[in-house]
């Protein structure tokens, strides 16, 4: 065996350690909800928001400028996700915050040097961090039913059922997976403000809009689209990091096979197979639009959503403007260092650009 290959093998068993011994605390602190947080049950959850797209299409940017608007938006944070999916767990943290406030953040101060450590690999990528609002697709982690794990295992046939969860789900997973996850949006709706709306951001949920729409009756979707030579370089780019992370051995072909196959999927599905949504509940929202004038493309945004911007909104929209670094993609990428040409993406993607983005 290979030193690569053991050192493979070692980070793998560590990590299924390390997720048998959360989710054991985990399962048993949302098992405890039922006896004293019974309470959370009866949350009514407001017709949520779903910011979707392809990786690598500001999303994260998108999320935080709608979680400005704290007044009447909340969402959930990677702690949250990962770690405290139960009243109790919210709770227990929430208290040991206060506690932690007294004591010069003696406690955050160290967790926040192991969040950077062990984040500090992805972080060049994504700002990613237990103290920042995330992904919640993560939430299907204890059910072995999220299409992260294929940064883990790429090679694996059986997370081609979540590129395409509409389609490949039959009624009786997408019951179960569904009515765990209103239930993890009740209780942080409960800890959190129950008058609220919930926002969600993950890339992984443009495959469940029809799912979503049925179990979340007038949601609404947050398409975000960027160009495709875009978000197919900067993906196979993030996907290869998680390789290096993870010691996966995969050749950079297949990385550059399965983000084509994902976004051929993540595109066609969201604009095409439910263009019977583009006008009820899918809102397009153009990159280049979204990073040049945020403030104004969101006003138009909750036009579109029928929700008015209270004052405090507002204003913080153009603080976050005022104050915001300018958007930056990090690196350019060309798509002949993964083998692939700008013709044959523009010819795959045609509908795309003859519809939505100029060439």
């Amino acid at each position: 065996m290979s030193l690569k290959a053991m050192k493979r093998v070692i980070l793998i068993c560590f990590l299924f350690l390390v997720f048998i011994v959360v989710e054991t605390i985990n399962w048993s602190c949302l098992a405890l909800d039922h006896i004293f947080y019974r309470g959370y049950k009866k949350i009514v959850i407001k017709p949520p928001h779903f910011i979707i797209g392809m990786p690598r299409s500001a999303t994260t940017f998108c999320y935080a400028l709608l979680l400005v608007d704290s007044e009447n938006t909340t969402a959930m944070k990677l702690w949250e996700i990962l770690l405290a999916p139960s009243v109790l767990q919210k709770k227990l943290i929430l208290f040991l915050k206060r506690i932690d406030s007294r004591l010069n953040n003696s406690m955050y101060k160290v967790i926040s040097c192991i969040d950077r450590y062990i984040f500090q690999d992805i972080k060049g990528f994504h700002p990613i961090s237990l103290f920042n609002f995330e992904e919640d697709d993560y939430l299907f982690l204890p059910l072995l039913s999220t299409i992260s794990f294929s940064f883990i295992f790429p090679k694996s046939n059986r997370l081609e059922i979540f590129r395409q969860f509409d389609e490949k789900m039959t009624e009786r997973q997408k019951r179960v997976l569904m009515n765990y996850y209103q239930g993890c949006i009740r209780r942080h709706l409960y800890v959190f403000g129950a008058d609220k709306r919930y926002l969600s951001k993950s890339p992984s949920h443009t495959s469940k809009i029809k799912t979503l729409n049925q179990y979340f009756p007038e949601c609404r979707f947050i398409y975000l689209l960027r160009d495709p030579l875009d978000t197919i370089t900067s993906t196979i780019c993030l996907l290869k990091q998680f390789k290096t992370i993870f010691y996966t051995p995969i050749e950079t072909s297949s990385i550059s096979h399965q983000t084509l196959q994902l976004a051929d999927i993540w595109y066609k599905y969201p604009l095409i197979s439910c263009h019977a949504l583009l006008s009820q509940s899918i809102n397009i929202v153009l990159f280049k639009e979204l990073i040049s004038q945020p403030a104004a493309v969101i006003r138009q945004l909750y036009g579109h959503l029928g929700l008015a911007i209270s004052m405090q909104f507002e204003k913080g929209l153009l603080h976050f403007e005022e104050t915001r670094e300018n958007f930056k993609s990090g690196n350019q990428y060309s798509p002949a260092e993964f083998g692939l040409t700008r013709k044959a993406i523009l010819d795959r993607y045609c509908f795309v650009y003859d519809q939505f983005i100029k060439y």
